[in-house]
């Protein structure tokens, strides 16, 4: 089971965190998913408030080197946009989030 071809994803916080963290359930599937955002099968949005969250731990870790990879593959990468968050936005996903 994959994703569709074409087809737009939203990631959430904890997709970034368990690749980054190479977690032993999710990488290998998560890896799939970004090699298919990189490689233009798929587009992807993350939140900015997402951008926060995956920041924390190096920032309280004063792990410059690590927030500043982060920034830069969050950036950087290919076929994935950062959008921003408004009332609007915050109220649909509190909606989609609640069902």
């Amino acid at each position: 089971m994959g994703i569709d071809t074409g087809k737009t994803i939203l990631l959430d916080t904890n997709c970034f965190i368990y690749y980054f963290e190479d977690n032993s359930d999710y990488s290998g599937k998560l890896e799939k998913i970004f090699i298919d955002i990189q490689s233009g099968r798929n587009f992807a949005f993350v939140s900015v408030l997402s951008l926060m969250e995956i920041l924390v731990k190096p920032k309280k870790d004063n792990n410059v080197f690590v927030e500043n990879r982060y920034k830069l593959i969050l950036t950087n990468f290919p076929n994935l946009s950062i959008v921003d968050i408004d009332y609007k936005v915050a109220d649909i996903a509190s909606r989609l989030r609640a069902a």
